[in-house]
């Protein structure tokens, strides 16, 4: 009987987290299509776009947790952070690209 509700549990956390990722990845998804015909104008208007964290710096976050447990925890603060004004300075240039009229990108 422990046996089933060990598996049972360990079940529902397995999709819950599942279920978390898929939440998380579809909000990245949306706000990448969003966002994607203001970047390209913010890009003919020659302003800087924001960078956020990448593949990159994921696999840096995972390599640190495998070493130790602070490392890990330490990167994964930075890259909320990074991410957090990311989306912050994205939302004020929506914002400019909102007040401009949401014209289309010059062309080059």
């Amino acid at each position: 009987m422990n046996e089933i509700i060990g598996f049972i549990i360990s079940l529902a956390i397995l999709s819950g987290l599942a279920a978390g990722i898929y939440f998380i990845i579809k909000g990245k998804i949306h706000n990448a299509k969003k966002w994607h015909e203001m970047k390209r104008w913010a890009k003919s208007q020659g302003y800087v776009l924001p960078k956020k964290t990448g593949v990159f710096g994921i696999f840096l976050i995972i390599v640190a947790y495998m070493i130790l447990i602070f490392p890990g925890v330490i990167l994964t603060i930075a890259a909320i952070r990074r991410d957090q004004n990311y989306e912050k300075e994205m939302r004020i240039m929506m914002n400019k690209w909102i007040d401009a009229g949401k014209p289309r990108p010059l062309k080059e």
